[in-house]
């Protein structure tokens, strides 16, 4: 029997597409660890459900692969085995795999297991070579963070693939996040013909770059100051062969006037601060355009301040804002998540 192996961050693209092509069997039950997610599925011919996975970071595996999965204790029971109740409960119990390189929690809420810790990863996942520790919170303009080196390869720079790119990058000079998966290919499915795109705080370029190569027909800009990942995300759009981004580096609240009412779609994954540049977007977008703005928010109020924030923007700024769409994108904090807030602009 026969199972499509996926990230989570990829699971819930992936289930659709099974369920369009009356793939998915659901008279067997589907399977967990602790990144991925197994989805049963008939039996068909290899090369048919190959075709259908193509690009899309999932793969087949067979019944022996499941069996292994359900004999194999998860990252959480080899986390229990190794800390004390009490030990376990103030612990954080998530990692994240960039490629090649597993990011745990801070040195300090691990206590003393990081090395055991960074073994059952590296056991749980064979492609993984480096494994390090977060040395604080994301800060700065730039965006970064440090890192400890804990066990394997004392490499910081990750080789990442995800919905049909790949993406290089070092962790601890550039911001990314490989739970915004299913935003990217999500916005990635939004994006019509020859739409113009601007991708706000742009990183090292997943969004820019995997709408680009979805839709060769659009053309994409790309604004980064973060020295780093600007150079970063140039290599990566010579790795990914893409043509159709036009990478700036620089502050977006002084993008050139060239590109004043360029794009009929802003994206704007800067989440600590992403309603400050309201007046960026409003002048990068065209008088009509759709905006995904993402937004860390208090759970208790979600959307609610967010929204307020636009709305006030345009009503003193002379255009009108209609809310799409909204969905809780991350937990970030106690009490924090982050927020997509997808809007249409209409100027004038």
């Amino acid at each position: 029997m026969q199972y499509v192996k996926v990230n989570e961050s990829n699971a819930e693209k992936i289930k659709r597409k099974l369920l369009r092509s009356a793939l998915f069997d659901s008279n067997r039950s589907v399977k967990h660890s602790p990144s991925y997610v197994y989805f049963p599925i008939l039996s068909i011919s290899r090369n048919r459900i190959k075709k259908l996975l193509e690009g899309s970071g999932a793969s087949l595996v067979d019944e022996k692969s499941e069996q292994a999965l359900q004999k194999r204790k998860s990252y959480r029971d080899m986390l229990k085995s190794l800390t004390t109740k009490k030990q376990y409960e103030s612990m954080s119990r998530s990692y994240d795999i960039l490629g090649n390189i597993a990011i745990i929690a801070k040195r300090d809420k691990l206590m003393g297991k990081e090395k055991e810790l960074a073994r059952v990863i590296m056991l749980i996942h064979p492609n993984v070579k480096t494994v390090v520790a977060k040395g604080g919170g994301i800060s700065g303009r730039f965006r970064t963070r440090g890192f400890f080196h804990i066990l394997g390869k004392r490499d910081f720079t990750a080789l990442y693939r995800e919905n049909g790119c790949i993406f290089r990058f070092d962790v601890r000079k550039a911001f990314f996040s490989n739970r915004l998966a299913f935003e990217r290919s999500r916005i990635v499915e939004l994006v019509k013909g020859k739409e113009r795109i601007a991708v706000l705080f742009a990183g090292v370029g997943p969004f820019a770059i995997e709408i680009a190569k979805k839709h060769p027909q659009a053309k994409v800009l790309a604004v980064e100051l973060n020295p780093h990942a600007y150079k970063m995300m140039k290599e990566n759009i010579a790795l990914n062969k893409v043509k159709n981004v036009t990478a700036v580096k620089g502050d977006v609240s002084r993008i050139p006037k060239k590109f004043y009412s360029f794009a009929d779609r802003v994206v704007v994954p800067m989440p600590t601060a992403s309603t400050a540049f309201l007046d960026s977007i409003s002048r990068v977008a065209k008088r009509t355009a759709v905006v995904h703005l993402y937004s860390f928010v208090k759970l208790e109020s979600m959307s609610v301040d967010v929204v307020k924030k636009i709305n006030e923007h345009a009503k003193e700024n002379n255009y009108k804002a209609k809310v799409l769409f909204t969905r809780r994108v991350t937990p970030y904090s106690h009490g924090d998540v982050e927020l997509v807030v997808d809007y249409k602009i209409a100027k004038g």
